[in-house]
């Protein structure tokens, strides 16, 4: 790898040479095509093709649309083509062109008029770039948005979706997973009600891959439960005010590294020559979260300098954004088969009854996210571009657990009353048994950077492209994760009406429980750090032709990552806790009123006894971490991973309407995994590094057929490898602790990636006002991963293992439907659709049908903006053991925005999301029938944010 660097650090000195020498070198003819749209979508088109720039003043050229362009011509005659009979001036430079209204245009106004608009800052085209929409104010995010979206459907062979600076900050988003849900295509995933990421075509998180400026990115975990979430970037940390825009490109091509199966999401950052003009714009509101009762302060800030002959800039751009969350939770945590865990008499062996535990929980996290991201720019002329961009993340999470759980597995408990409906324990009455009073707190803190330096050059005809990255992503706990529980005196506990997926839960406490303030039954701790670290590299070299093959592309890139794992956990035990006893009370009443919002009957009681923070601090003195014991050894690993891939692809135009891009990428994958494992017949855990690679030749195919300006066919072929998550690979085990209990979880370090064989095809239509895509798509993954059970003995007790393993071949089909409509007076509608024929739900977090739809209105200074959407009930975990899967019922969200432009630099804005306050449920099915398993209530947040340009 050290040569390959060597190589291209002399292919940049080189470039860099024969640049300055022809940068005033004059665009010779050239094959151009330029679809129909808008004007500005046009000109940023032509400027790319030819490497020139131009200067417009973007407001006054908003209103026009051109004709497709399509022929060999040289850079002044296509220009002049293009805004041939429009009212606008032409005035050619030595770097490209200047375009304003002709004087006619500004005669009705008045001199003041005239005088505002001369005065405005032109936006500057950059060689490769967009027009910015930073600039513009939010009441016309969405018609904006959708024309700038169907210019690119038409202009490019690829199925995508595109969003800009302009409309993920219309709805007072504050992180970009948040601005995900008023995108199309689209739906969020969310953690404690907030955006995390995203799944797209009906596929869950992990079939998306996401890239910054063209590089992967390192992932943050969720270490507040100990969970590992795959390679899905969490899009919380990543802040909507440093996007400049987003393209959700939805099948392979040669030129993307590690394409998901679902997608892959390409963030480009916001540049300072790409904005092309100074800047500086303040924003700050509030956050109230409805079921908290708090209000949190955000602050926004976006900061552009240029120099005055705009060669080189600077952007500054930071946020600050708190919220503080409270989450209700009913829980029955897994079902087995009565006798598995614990035998309950009266009951038949098969019927599955919860795993001797029911609870109860508020949960609440107070996040604060503080960010920036940095960029720089210097354009030494008109062939090079030269970027160094820095972006950090910091988002500390305060999380408090305050639970009643009710252990029905208790010592000489006798169960009466008893319904079974499908085979499961859907009511009962417990008596003698005893309830668990538990306080869980910790810290975490997740800290993503990422730094990339680029360098663009157009020398002789070739445009080169040269890229380093280096990503890291740190999660950790700051404050262990600590739990400390009090046990009651034996009392009854009634549950019922757990039957169906939609059930309303009925629990009753016969009386209070009563906990003796002695000491805890149990206290212990853990630590947890993830550190993911990489650096990638990127070399494109592009050279515009004539003839039917008009542009040719070669690409190297290169990325290593590493990960390590480590988790510790402490338990004091039952000698130590009776000497150790703090002179303070153990226990205090909290007030839980409006409890999972009345969507569970029965006896809850509204003050909850449960151990206070002192006490857990006090009793935080007799646990100290020394050397990790075996058990931590082996949750903890490391992965060492390696990906090198080579390409060439070409833009082809043929006749009659005809185009496409065909490329064939080479890639090689390695990892090296280290652990430790169980060995001899799982039988003895030892430490063992395991090494796996695979190379694959990935072919792709996209083509257009124009039929006319308002009809086209876009088909493609590609494929792509998607590798396995670090969670999977991981050589070691996770015991679940519990008494009773045994089920064990484990990684296998020989797992090969996943391919997959994509072909998508679609027709998109679109008369005046009106576009509607209809399309249909195949993906078959050769080699997904699945889990099967295995049996494992470890310290003499026999536990249920579930294994991940390369399975055979899995197909899935669907189909797309986007359609849009822009009223003349404002108005509009957006409504996106997917249904899949996975009628076996075979994949985890893969729904077979969702659908977004999107209302709105935006005149003159005001804009309104409803967002619908609806994704059906889907496997949410899937299960080898006797344990039986679990679903995630359908989830249905609500969101809204108002924004009102006080004057060109005042916009105020107000959204408010999850307005349906609807729980989300999570159910097993069995015997044909479901049976709740669980329920999380968030409830609604509203947001209100002022908007200052200065």
């Amino acid at each position: 790898m050290h040569i390959i660097a060597k190589a291209l650090l002399i292919t940049i000195v080189i470039l860099l040479f024969t640049s300055s020498a022809n940068a005033e070198t004059v665009s010779d003819e050239q094959f151009v095509s330029i679809p129909e749209g808008t004007l500005v979508t046009a000109l940023s088109s032509l400027g790319e093709q030819y490497r020139q720039s131009v200067i417009a003043d973007s407001q006054a050229i908003s209103q026009f649309n051109v004709a497709p362009l399509n022929g060999e011509y040289t850079f002044a005659e296509a220009l002049s083509l293009l805004v041939d009979g429009l009212p606008l001036e032409v005035r050619f430079v030595g770097d490209g062109a200047v375009i304003k209204l002709r004087a006619a245009k500004l005669s009705a106004q008045t001199e003041q008029e005239t005088a505002e608009k001369q005065s405005r800052i032109e936006k500057v085209l950059v060689v490769g770039e967009r027009l910015s929409s930073v600039t513009k104010t939010p009441t016309q995010a969405m018609k904006n948005a959708l024309e700038a979206q169907l210019a690119s459907r038409k202009q490019t062979p690829s199925f995508l979706s595109t969003a800009n600076f302009q409309s993920l900050n219309a709805s007072s988003a504050n992180t970009l997973a948040d601005a995900f849900g008023f995108l199309s295509g689209l739906t969020v995933a969310r953690d404690f009600g907030e955006g995390l990421n995203v799944s797209v075509k009906g596929l869950g998180p992990d079939y998306q891959s996401t890239q910054l400026n063209g590089h992967p990115l390192a992932v943050n975990e969720n270490v507040r439960d100990s969970g590992q979430s795959g390679r899905s970037f969490r899009f919380d940390v990543l802040p909507a005010q440093h996007v400049e825009r987003i393209d959700v490109v939805k099948n392979p091509t040669a030129s993307v590294v590690e394409g998901g199966v679902g997608s892959t999401i390409l963030v480009q950052s916001l540049r300072p020559l790409t904005i092309g003009e100074r800047v500086s714009k303040v924003s700050a509101g509030a956050t109230l979260t409805e079921h908290s009762e708090k209000i949190r302060a955000n602050f926004n800030t976006l900061q552009n300098w240029l120099s005055s002959d705009k060669s080189w800039g600077v952007l500054l751009s930071a946020n600050h954004n708190a919220r503080e969350i409270r989450q209700d939770h009913f829980h029955t945590w897994n079902w087995e088969p009565n006798g598995n865990s614990y035998l309950l008499d009266g009951i038949d062996g098969g019927v599955l009854i919860p795993s001797n535990r029911m609870a109860i929980t508020v949960e609440r996290e107070k996040r604060d996210t503080e960010s920036f991201s940095v960029s720089t720019q210097w354009r030494p002329n008109t062939s090079m571009i030269f970027s160094a961009d820095h972006f950090y993340s910091s988002l500390t999470s305060q999380y408090v657990e305050q639970r009643w759980l009710a252990r029905l597995d208790t010592k000489g408990a006798t169960v009466d009353s008893i319904v079974v409906q499908n085979n499961s324990l859907v009511g009962g009455q417990f008596s003698n048994i005893v309830v668990k009073a538990a306080l869980d707190s910790s810290e975490q803190r997740h800290i993503n950077q990422t730094s990339i330096v680029e360098l663009q050059v157009d020398t002789q005809g070739w445009f080169a492209d040269m890229s380093l990255a280096k990503t890291s992503a740190l999660s950790y706990t700051s404050q262990p994760i600590r739990r400390t529980r009090f046990q009651s005196e034996p009392l009854t506990f009634s549950f019922a009406k757990l039957a169906g997926k939609k059930a309303t839960p009925y629990i009753d406490f016969a009386a209070s429980p009563v906990f003796e303030n002695s000491s805890p039954e149990h206290v212990s701790a853990r630590n947890i750090k993830v550190n993911d670290e990489g650096h990638s590299l990127r070399f494109a070299l592009t050279k515009p032709m004539r003839g039917m093959i008009h542009e040719v592309s070669f690409g190297l890139d290169w990325r290593e990552q590493s990960r390590r794992y480590s988790r510790q956990d402490m338990k004091v035990s039952g000698d130590v806790l009776v000497s150790h006893s703090p002179a303070m009370a153990y226990l205090e009443d909290i007030s839980v009123n409006n409890f999972l919002n009345r969507q569970i009957t029965g006896d809850v009681p509204r003050l909850w006894l449960i151990p206070n923070y002192s006490a857990q601090q006090a009793f935080a003195s007799s646990l100290v971490f020394g050397s990790p014991s075996l058990q931590d050894r082996t949750r903890s690993y490391g992965v060492d991973e390696y990906v090198f891939g080579s390409r060439i692809s070409a833009n082809v135009i043929l006749d009659n309407g005809w185009s496409g891009n065909i490329g064939l990428r080479w890639q090689h994958w390695q990892n090296e995994v280290s652990g430790l494992n169980i060995r001899n017949n799982m039988t003895a855990l030892a430490m063992h590094q395991f090494d796996n690679a695979k190379s694959e030749w990935l072919p792709s195919l996209s083509i257009k057929k124009i039929f006319s300006p308002r009809l086209l066919l876009k088909a493609s072929y590609g494929e792509s490898i998607t590798l396995p998550s670090y969670a999977d690979v991981q050589p070691g085990l996770s015991l679940n602790t519990t008494e009773g209990v045994r089920l064990a979880t484990g990684g296998n370090p020989n797992l090969s990636p996943t391919t997959s064989k994509q072909f998508d095809a679609g027709w998109l239509w679109s008369p005046k006002n009106i576009a509607m895509y209809v399309g249909v798509f195949h993906r078959e993954l050769h080699d997904y991963i699945g889990s099967i059970p295995q049996t494992a003995h470890i310290d003499g007790k026999h536990y249920q293992l579930s294994r991940p393993e390369n399975l055979d071949t899995f197909s899935l089909n669907g189909v797309e439907l986007d359609f849009q409509y822009l009223g003349p007076s404002g108005g509009g509608l957006q409504l996106n659709g997917v249904v899949l024929d996975d009628h076996q739900q075979a994949l985890e977090a893969v729904a077979r049908w969702h659908y977004k739809v999107q209302l709105f209105y935006e005149r003159e200074a005001f804009a309104t903006r409803l967002a619908f959407d609806v994704q059906q009930s889907h496997l949410f975990t899937r299960s080898v053991t006797d344990v039986p899967d679990t679903y995630i019922g359908r989830q249905s969200f609500l969101s809204a925005q108002v924004n009102y432009a006080v004057s060109d630099n005042i916009v105020l804005s107000v959204s408010g999301r999850n307005l349906l306050d609807e729980p989300v449920r999570f159910y097993f099915r069995q015997n044909q029938g479901n049976t709740l398993k669980e329920m999380e209530y968030i409830g609604r947040s509203f947001t209100f944010s002022v908007a200052v340009t200065l």
